[in-house]
């Protein structure tokens, strides 16, 4: 009997380290899931499907657009307004006249809700109905990086180019929502609500700090923001940093400010690693420059991160294993 019992034990350590191992432990992982052992929630899910934006309505209500999972889908994608706090699905419309297929890149919901401007790989511009689900415009050029309005039937486009040596200025192009014709271009004050969120950069609301990617070694065990002064973005800045495991290739983070200017948030993702935190959701506190939080995850990259108000965000994340998009949501302590 002892015998059985110390294979038992074994067996059940062995599970256990390789659990660990492999992120079974993390918040919302699958431990997390049963017991609830953090602050971190998954809202819903959903089978078989990539949700490629997410947005918060005037309303307060959440939402999201699922992609059919695979290579090659054949359902048209679907605009879902959600709950924020248990994720039931308050409405569902099919959008006509994207490809089924289409991959976005960034969204953004007009001041109404009315509308919706998204931004997707190799295709053009397009402003959507979200009555309908109706694309009502489509406007050049293709793949932009950022978008969003400054009033219902203004348009504002950057096309993020990145580099990480030259910071962008603030400069948006305007478009017609009505019918895609240009009109003209900001270069600050509302052109500032497009630049908070941003692959690699961001700049606070105000418009007064950058906050940029700082490449670190791959063996360093570090990852690092770079914030400076905007106006003068050449000089000397400070360093936010955190842990997170070694990685084969590290990708640019995405990076949001919090809608009062007090966090700045960045997903991290790398190859996964066993035993290692290769991508991580990182949360740093601006004024104290203090890491807040740490949501380290194995089975997919966290994105399009919304700021429910400046105490709680929500995020999606595509699980690689399950082939489910998921919502998650996570407070955020103020120190």
């Amino acid at each position: 009997m002892r015998i059985w019992a110390g294979l038992v034990a074994i067996i059940a350590a062995a599970g256990a380290i390789y659990g660990w191992g492999i992120g079974f432990f993390y918040p919302c992982g699958p431990v997390d899931r049963i017991v609830r052992t953090s602050d971190c929630r998954i809202v819903t899910t959903f089978d078989a499907s990539q949700l490629q934006a997410l947005l918060k309505l005037p309303n307060g209500n959440l939402l999201t657009v699922a992609r059919q999972d695979g290579p090659d889908p054949t359902e048209l994608q679907r605009l879902l307004e959600l709950d924020p706090e248990n994720g039931a699905v308050l409405s569902e419309t099919a959008i006509t006249g994207l490809p089924p297929g289409a991959s976005w890149m960034n969204a953004a919901v007009s001041p109404a809700g009315a509308q919706l401007a998204a931004t997707m790989l190799d295709q053009q511009t397009a402003v959507i109905d979200r009555a309908s689900g109706k694309v009502t415009t489509q406007f050049p050029p293709y793949s932009v990086g950022l978008v969003g309005f400054d009033g219902e039937d203004r348009v504002l486009i950057d096309r993020g180019e990145i580099s990480s040596e030259h910071p962008p200025d603030i400069a948006a192009q305007v478009f017609s929502a009505r019918d895609g014709s240009a009109l003209g271009q900001l270069t600050d004050g509302a052109a500032k609500l497009i630049y908070t969120g941003g692959v690699s950069q961001a700049f606070s609301p105000d418009g007064t700090l950058l906050a940029q990617h700082v490449e670190t070694r791959g063996d360093s065990g570090v990852v690092a923001l770079r914030l400076a002064d905007a106006a003068f973005q050449s000089w000397s800045g400070q360093l936010l940093t955190a842990p997170l495991g070694a990685w084969r290739m590290q990708l640019l983070p995405w990076i949001w400010f919090s809608p009062d200017g007090r966090y700045v948030a960045a997903s991290f993702d790398g190859a996964s690693v066993w035993g290692k935190d290769t991508s991580a959701l990182l949360i740093w506190d601006v004024q104290s420059l203090d890491l807040i939080q740490r949501l380290p995850t194995r089975s997919g990259e966290i994105e399009n991160l919304v700021w429910l108000d400046n105490d709680r965000v929500a995020m999606t994340r595509f699980d690689l294993g399950s082939r489910r998009g998921e919502i998650l949501t996570l407070p955020v302590a103020r120190r």
